[in-house]
């Protein structure tokens, strides 16, 4: 796999992490416990390592689970699936729900007993 690092020199980009402030303007009126978690300055942008990823979808990661978030520019989330273990590819499909999504990122951690 080739890798296209991002130019260093270039400022941030705002509109970079569009979706993940959508994500967050939505989750704002939940009354999940865990989606209050939900911060977007705790996600990095690795889109530019994902050369297999669809062009309309950006790939966050969990700056403390490690977990991915795959979003478009909508805010609406995907899933990253292998059809077989072992297989090289694999397919993004849309979440059923944005609250799945947010689960997968285990947000959760230390809110053991409290219902979401």
């Amino acid at each position: 796999m080739r890798v296209v690092y991002p130019e260093p020199d270039h400022p941030f980009d705002r509109a970079r992490i569009a979706p993940l402030q959508q994500v967050a303007k939505v989750l704002a009126t939940s009354t999940r416990l865990v989606d209050a978690r939900f911060d977007p300055d705790d996600f990095m942008d690795l889109s530019w390592c994902r050369q297999d990823r669809p062009p309309g979808i950006k790939v966050f990661k969990h700056v403390l689970t490690r977990q991915y978030l795959y979003l478009d520019k909508g805010g609406r989330a995907y899933r990253y699936v292998v059809d077989r273990p072992g297989d090289l590819g694999g397919r993004y499909r849309p979440h059923a729900r944005l609250s799945d999504a947010i689960d997968n990122l285990q947000l959760a951690a230390g809110l053991e007993g409290v219902p979401p």
